[in-house]
């Protein structure tokens, strides 16, 4: 059950009513639906705290019959007091309409009165509010007056006003500049236009902006440039950004790898990642697999997705398996020639979303959503997972049947391994050359990248890594316990799968500090400094020391990015770093002049 509501304001619940009791005599069982005032009142009159499911339920049906008043009553009764703030009322007029109660009113209300407290996120917000009302003038009022507390969101949303509401670009730019010049990635994104949009994208992705990552691999994709988008994106889900798996996948099913695609965007369905719920549903309704399409399509709607593609689907809000009118309905399709009197789901329920809800069977079939799965034994039939199934004689992904695997000693290892006597399996495909008996999986890296090995092998996901030694194959970490993209054995240095031609394992070690960045990673051996998977040609291993996450010096030269830098007088050169609030200012000077981070890329 989710928490109990305990308001703590006695004000609010004299202005909202008496509904949450404050009674040791609990009574946590929900009710499950509302379907009347009536069963309101039962509620009500039950003795009992309500929970927030509860809150809820009341009032989505005042809100569903029009009693608006109500419907806002136990909608703020269901937050908690402590989300009444801006974002509140964004929440709760996404469930009435602005037009409702003046809430437009009730946040300009709060949101003036927190900015007379010089309250800063008030004064963006409002802002923000006029900027949506095209009240201009009073926009750049509010964003000016958070400007004079050096606030770099100010000079983002001046800038995006002027770019987008007043399509006065010009204008625009000084404010990204001047966001750019405090280390503001979106200021940096923002200013990625012409032949230096590769520099901008890449020095924003230094900073953190994920939509850098995502424009820059789009960039390379028109290009047809496709390893290096391939590689972009894999560096997106390297710094933490799941979309950049949706990404990837699409850009595999552009190029005409549709079995990759697949395979992509169901590490982010181990995710819960909603973006590539949406790819694979698209990708299965292109390819005209309709239940498998309505699976990942009511996957979304659990996750609160809705979009073009689901309203094709649906026209009521129950989904799963349901009946109706006598008749059975997996979301909006009914089956044809079912027997009803024997039909079971087999999460035991109509309404209820879980691992079961795919997988429904009568005495004569069973059914992957709708489909009837061939051969299945109606007996002996069970659900292991969302995914595989298995009856006396046959193992099933996703209502297939699996060739050639073995019912008796069919496992699943993880999400994407699975073994019987005589194979192992990634994503229902031979892991060729596996052993069955020493397979295992070792290691997780950003919960994309699997680790295994056998007696012989090591693999990342169902690649082989050549010439690995599993009894000495470890994955190198950062000083904070994350791990890197290096690994080592007793005879190589891998950066991902591949060898490091000539890296000393004995000595190898990270220069980067994993807190800090986990991608753009400096490391060095007793004869070369490296960055990421490339020598840093000409460096110094001595005298080589970080200055930032992508800068380096040694007694003779500049680096960024792993690369020398040429025309840097290295003597004079001064590196000084400036905290502000939610930026950082990186400033670099030789006896010629100053540079910032673009300068020098």
């Amino acid at each position: 059950m989710k928490k109990i509501i305990l308001l703590s304001l006695i004000s609010f619940t004299m202005i909202y009513g008496n509904e949450i009791k404050n009674n040791d005599n609990y009574n946590y069982e929900i009710i499950r639906e509302i379907k009347s005032e009536e069963d309101i009142k039962r509620v009500l009159e039950s003795n009992k705290i309500l929970s927030t499911d509860e809150l809820l339920m009341i009032a989505e049906y005042y809100d569903g019959i029009g009693k608006y008043e109500l419907a806002e009553k136990y909608y703020m009764l269901y937050s908690s007091i402590d989300d009444i703030n801006a974002n509140f009322f964004d929440t709760l007029s996404s469930k009435l309409g602005w037009e409702v109660r003046n809430i437009y009113g009730k946040k300009e209300e709060y949101l003036i009165n927190e900015t007379k407290k010089n309250n800063t996120d008030a004064m963006n917000s409002l802002g923000n509010l006029y900027k949506s009302k095209r009240e201009y003038e009073l926009a750049i009022k509010y964003y000016e007056m958070a400007l004079k507390n050096n606030d770099v969101d100010a000079l983002n949303n001046l800038g995006d006003m002027y770019k987008y509401s007043l399509s006065k670009l010009e204008d625009s730019k000084k404010y990204y500049q001047e966001g750019m010049k405090k280390g503001s990635d979106k200021s940096i994104y923002e200013l990625s236009i012409g032949d230096l949009k590769e520099n901008y994208y890449k020095m924003a992705i230094e900073l953190g902006n994920v939509e850098s990552i995502i424009e820059l691999g789009k960039m390379y994709e028109e290009q047809e440039k496709y390893d290096l988008a391939k590689q972009t994106y894999l560096n997106g889900i390297d710094m933490g950004d799941e979309n950049s798996i949706g990404y990837l996948g699409l850009m595999y099913k552009k190029i005409g790898n549709q079995n990759l695609a697949e395979e992509t965007y169901m590490k982010g369905i181990e995710l819960n990642n909603v973006y590539t719920m949406h790819l694979l549903s698209e990708l299965y309704y292109e390819k005209k697999e309709k239940s498998l399409s309505n699976k990942y399509i009511t996957m979304q709607i659990t996750n609160g997705y809705s979009c073009e593609l689901l309203c094709k689907y649906f026209k009521t809000a129950i989904y799963g398996y349901h009946r109706e009118g006598g008749e059975v309905y997996y979301n909006n399709d009914k089956f044809e020639n079912v027997d009803i009197e024997t039909f079971y789901s087999f999460n035991d329920g109509f309404m209820f979303f879980s691992t079961d809800s795919y997988y429904a069977k009568d005495k004569n079939h069973v059914y992957h959503i709708t489909d009837i799965i061939e051969n299945a034994d109606t007996e002996t039939f069970k659900v292991i997972n969302d995914k595989y199934t298995k009856d006396k004689n046959n193992v099933y992904s996703e209502g297939k049947q699996l060739q050639n695997v073995d019912v008796n000693t069919f496992d699943i290892i993880n999400h994407r391994y699975t073994k019987d006597k005589n194979h192992i399996y990634y994503y229902d495909k031979v892991v060729d050359g596996a052993d069955t008996l020493t397979f295992e999986m070792f290691a997780i890296r950003k919960n994309v990248f699997y680790y295994a090995k056998d007696k012989d092998h090591v693999y990342l996901d169902n690649k082989l890594i050549e010439k690995a030694d599993p009894s000495t194959f470890e994955i190198i970490k950062f000083n904070d316990g994350l791990l890197s993209n290096y690994a080592k054995d007793k005879n190589h240095i891998y950066y991902n799968d591949k060898i490091i031609e000539n890296a000393d394992p004995k000595t190898f070690e990270i220069m980067s500090q994993g807190n800090k960045n986990t991608l753009y990673v400096y490391a060095k051996d007793k004869n070369k400094v490296y960055y990421m998977d490339k020598v840093v040609e000409g460096a110094d291993v001595r005298s080589f020391k970080l200055l930032d996450v992508m800068v380096a010096v040694d007694d003779n030269n500049v680096y960024y990015g792993g690369k020398k830098l040429e025309n840097i007088d290295r003597k004079t050169f001064k590196y000084e770093e400036k905290a502000c609030d939610k930026c950082l200012i990186l400033e670099f000077s030789d006896k010629n002049c100053k540079y910032k981070r673009g300068d020098l890329m």
